[in-house]
């Protein structure tokens, strides 16, 4: 009878040693589970964000773009008031009346160029700042990448 109730105990005693390990690997189950999904809640609320910056990249191109074409534009404008004014100079010689009209006009087209450089330059500031905005977006996409990449790692490598 001592030798059942001993064995009784022993048994006892390992059924109870293995219901507390399993509930601690339960325990722990539920940890790495809990771990998964944030990491998974953090890679879609990283993939968002890389969606979101690849959209503002592509916004900038788009105005840089247009940037580019007005400043091409104001170019050819310049070109052609260079043109203007050099052909009412050439056709102002020789008719004084008309001289004076078109001295005036000549002024006039002078000062538009100089409102057209003006333009020109600013734009081609705004172009600089749009590359630098560029370049800043692209800097976080690729850290977000590099981010994105480690956790994914971190994950895999713990299941």
């Amino acid at each position: 009878s001592s030798g059942i109730n001993a064995e009784s105990q022993s048994v006892a005693s390992k059924f109870k040693e293995t219901e507390t390990r399993l509930s601690s690997l339960t325990s722990e189950l539920g940890g790495i589970v809990r771990e998964k999904d944030s990491v998974k809640s953090e890679l879609c609320r990283q993939q968002d964000t890389l969606e979101t910056l690849t959209a503002e990249v592509n916004g900038l191109n788009e105005k840089k773009q247009q940037r580019k074409d007005k400043l091409k534009q104001l170019q050819e404008d310049c070109e052609t008031l260079d043109r203007n004014i050099r052909e009412k100079r050439s056709a102002s010689v020789g008719h004084t009346t008309k001289k004076n009209e078109l001295e005036k006009e000549t002024r006039e087209l002078e000062s538009k160029q100089k409102m057209f450089s003006e333009q020109v330059e600013d734009i081609s500031r705004e172009l600089k700042s749009l590359d630098a905005q560029k370049q800043n977006e692209m800097n976080s996409i690729t850290e977000l990448k590099s981010k994105s990449n480690y956790k994914y790692k971190q994950v895999a490598c713990s299941m």
